[in-house]
């Protein structure tokens, strides 16, 4: 047994609550609630021998969501605030390493990247996921949601490497170019 005698350095990511009235932290492999006010942390996550990682708020109702080595391959999983309830799967047959995933903001969607230069969307209503775009030099977050749910913004690799971004509509299964690969563009944002 090792004995952590500074756990904040394990910490591998930090996400606040919709409400700001509390915190995820993913160390060690391991999640944890923790309040705001200092109160009692709850590890969320008691199954021993899996690891997790990404930790981050699904919705106002503190549903987490974050990767898990559960199924035998890292995939995206959900569960309460508090442990109180098992985790559940929420995509599957992944045939790569999901890299980064971001939620909509209605919670019925979910964009994120495999290793193999996919950019995938996970639809809520449908249970499956979809192959957005691929290219040859993969896909880093983070992405970016309209408010309304119906835009992903990312930034796709052209033949010289530069970033450029695009614009996917998700109603309509279609994406947009919106700058060019002359000049380098990463991290969009919508405003």
């Amino acid at each position: 047994i090792q004995w952590i005698k500074d756990p904040k350095s394990k910490i591998t990511s930090v996400d606040l609550s919709y409400k700001g009235d509390h915190v995820v932290i993913t160390s060690r492999g391991r999640i944890f609630s923790v309040p705001v006010g200092g109160d009692r942390w709850s590890e969320v996550t008691r199954k021993y021998g899996i690891r997790y990682k990404n930790a981050t708020y699904l919705n106002p109702e503190n549903e987490i969501m974050m990767i898990s080595d559960e199924s035998g391959e890292f995939e995206i999983w959900k569960t309460d605030n508090y442990g109180f309830n098992a985790p559940s799967m929420i995509t599957s047959g992944s045939k790569n390493f999901i890299e980064n995933y971001f939620p909509s903001p209605d919670g019925n969607y979910i964009v994120y990247n495999e290793k193999d230069n996919k950019l995938m969307l996970f639809s809520k209503k449908s249970g499956t996921s979809k192959i957005i775009v691929e290219n040859d030099f993969g896909f880093q977050g983070p992405f970016s949601w309209s408010p309304d749910s119906r835009w992903i913004a990312y930034a796709d690799a052209a033949d010289n490497q530069n970033g450029y971004i695009k614009l996917y509509n998700v109603k309509s299964d279609s994406s947009y170019k919106v700058s060019t690969e002359r000049q380098e563009s990463r991290t969009p944002r919508f405003s």
